[in-house]
């Protein structure tokens, strides 16, 4: 069940990457990937995801609280496959300096959004942006981004794909924006550079200690309960006037 570390199986020749994107709720993200593993990490938060060949299973792994979830049968991970509303990507061009393709994504119910937009009891909605929030407004259309750059195999698509919850397609989603019916444009993540990296910063390895959640949503209020905690620490909230300094969490 272990995921392999990227430094351990790959050549010495063969590149990896780090995508920077900036997400409307998670913050600054930055994705690590090669043609073996890949490591998603919300910088701003405690968790992070993780996936690796063969099966590229993913999973959210909190390092502070030894803890992961397995995502891999959880429905909003789940792999869009047909997505009948897809219009043909456009010819390759330069993005923000890198060599993408763009599609527009017609409107959407939430079934076909993973239920991520919307209730998947009751009625069909139409999918709304930003999910959840206090005011919403409809998805008229979606812009997708896809780097048309690298060249990784299909299991390496399929699960930022399912991460990002697009249609599954070949390149890495790199920005996605709404055209809102209220005349407004909802960005949900958006490109802001890439750069080759040592493959060590890729993969990671769940340790046996580690404890499994099986509750996606009660491994995010532990995660997040954590991070809370550090900020207080961070903080230094109840340290005596004068006292030595915190001492610095760890890095993902």
């Amino acid at each position: 069940m272990l995921i392999l570390a990227a430094g351990k199986i790959l050549a010495a020749d063969e590149p990896s990457f780090l995508i920077k994107q900036r997400h409307f709720k998670l913050g600054h993200e930055r994705l690590y990937i090669n043609s073996h593993s890949l490591r998603l990490v919300p910088y701003e938060h405690e968790f992070f995801f993780v996936a690796s060949a063969p099966d590229w299973h993913l999973y959210g792994v909190t390092q502070a609280l030894k803890i992961y979830c397995d995502l891999d049968k959880l429905h909003r991970f789940r792999l869009v496959t047909i997505d009948k509303n897809q219009a043909k990507p456009s010819p390759p061009t330069l993005y923000k300096g890198i060599l993408a393709t763009r599609c527009l994504l017609k409107q959407r119910t939430p079934e076909e959004d993973l239920g991520f937009y919307g209730s998947k009891n009751g009625p069909p909605k139409m999918a709304v942006f930003p999910p959840h929030a206090e005011h919403q407004s409809v998805i008229l259309s979606s812009e997708l981004v896809r780097e048309h750059l690298l060249h990784l195999p299909a299991g390496a698509y399929n699960a930022v794909n399912r991460l990002a919850h697009v249609p599954a397609d070949q390149g890495l989603p790199i920005a996605l924006t709404h055209s809102l019916k209220d005349g407004t444009t909802g960005v949900e993540f958006s490109y802001l550079g890439y750069e080759e990296v040592p493959a060590s910063q890729v993969g990671f390895a769940i340790p046996k200690d580690y404890r499994l959640i099986a509750d996606f949503n009660e491994f995010m209020r532990q995660s997040m309960r954590a991070e809370t905690e550090g900020l207080f620490q961070d903080l230094r909230v109840g340290d005596p006037f004068g006292s030595a300094e915190p001492k610095a969490k760890a890095k993902h």
